[in-house]
């Protein structure tokens, strides 16, 4: 809390598509999640599946604030995927994804999800 005030950070996961085809990229390419990052401040990070990453905000107690902070962090990561050849599709799921093909990122808490889920 900030002076009374309950600070939120909001976050929020897309899908990384070949911009060409739009379907789902099979892995991330590191550049891409290593630029992105930096270009962001740390705001975008690798996800459950290679194909997603996730997008936070800054924590403040103000909406307005934390609109802004998604606006500007998807300008900056849309033109990072498309110099990557890359485009963003924000969904919960990807429509047409072959989960069979899908690779899961590399992480203890992932691995542990995994187990659970087999």
């Amino acid at each position: 809390m900030n002076g009374g005030q309950f600070q939120v950070r909001d976050r929020g996961r897309i899908f990384l598509v070949d911009a060409q085809t739009k379907r789902v990229a099979r892995r991330m390419p590191e550049k891409f999640l290593m630029a992105a990052n930096k270009a962001t401040d740390g705001l975008v990070t690798g996800e459950f599946l290679q194909s997603q990453v996730e997008v936070a905000t800054c924590h403040t107690s103000a909406l307005r604030t934390r609109v802004r902070s998604f606006a500007a962090c998807g300008r900056s990561w849309r033109r990072i995927a498309a110099e990557h050849g890359l485009a963003i599709l924000a969904a919960g799921t990807h429509p047409t994804a072959l989960w069979g093909d899908a690779v899961q990122t590399r992480k203890q808490r992932y691995d542990e999800v995994m187990t659970i889920c087999r």
